[in-house]
C-alpha cells in the first residue's frame, strides 16, 4: 500500500481559525434556512386565512385555523432564527458555506432528489396519479441504487399502491 503525501491536504490554519469559520458557516447556515422558512410561514399564514369558514364558529372551526397557528409559530422561529444569526455575523459566511456544500456528494444527492420531487408535484393532475407514483419512486430508487432491478420495480410497484389505493383508503381521503 503506498500512500502519496502529496495528495494528503493538511489545515494549517490555526484550531481558533477553523472554528470560527465553522460557526460562521453555521451561522449562514442558520441565516438561510430561516430566510426559507420565514417565506413558508407567510405562505402559510396567508393561505390558512383564504380557506372558507363554515360554521356558527366561523373561523375557529374552518380548516384554516390550525394552518394559521402554525404558521404564526413558524413565522415566530423564523424570525428569532434571522435574528439570531445576524447577531453571530452569519451573512458573511455565506460564500464559503456554499464552496463547502458545491464541493459535497449529499449535497448534489440532495438537489437531485429535491428536483425530482419537484418535477413529481408539477406533474401531479396532468398523469394519472398511480403512474406518476411509480414513475417517481421508481427514479428515486433507481438513483439511491436500493437494490438490484427487480427489487426496485417491486418496491416502486409496493410504495405507488401504498400511496394511490392502501392509505387513501385508511383515511378515507381523496387523492389526485
Amino acid at each position: 500500500m503506498r500512500i502519496d503525501l502529496q495528495s494528503i491536504r493538511v489545515d494549517k490554519r490555526a484550531p481558533s481559525e477553523v472554528k470560527n469559520k465553522k460557526n460562521q458557516e453555521s451561522a449562514a447556515g442558520d441565516f438561510i434556512i430561516g430566510l426559507v422558512l420565514l417565506a413558508l410561514s407567510i405562505f402559510i399564514t396567508f393561505e390558512s386565512m383564504r380557506m372558507p369558514q363554515k360554521g356558527r364558529w366561523g373561523f375557529f372551526m374552518s380548516p384554516g385555523f390550525l394552518p394559521l397557528i402554525l404558521g404564526l409559530i413558524l413565522l415566530g422561529l423564523s424570525i428569532s432564527l434571522i435574528i439570531r444569526s445576524l447577531a453571530s455575523n452569519g451573512p458573511s459566511g455565506i460564500v464559503s458555506l456554499f464552496r463547502k456544500i458545491k464541493e459535497g456528494v449529499e449535497s448534489h444527492r440532495f438537489l437531485i432528489i429535491a428536483g425530482w420531487t419537484a418535477i413529481y408535484v408539477i406533474l401531479i393532475g396532468t398523469i394519472p396519479f398511480l403512474l406518476i407514483n411509480f414513475i417517481y419512486f421508481f427514479g428515486i430508487f433507481l438513483y439511491l441504487k436500493v437494490g438490484k432491478l427487480w427489487e426496485i420495480l417491486l418496491l416502486s410497484v409496493g410504495a405507488s399502491l401504498l400511496v394511490g389505493f392502501i392509505t387513501p383508503w385508511i383515511f378515507d381521503m381523496p387523492l389526485p
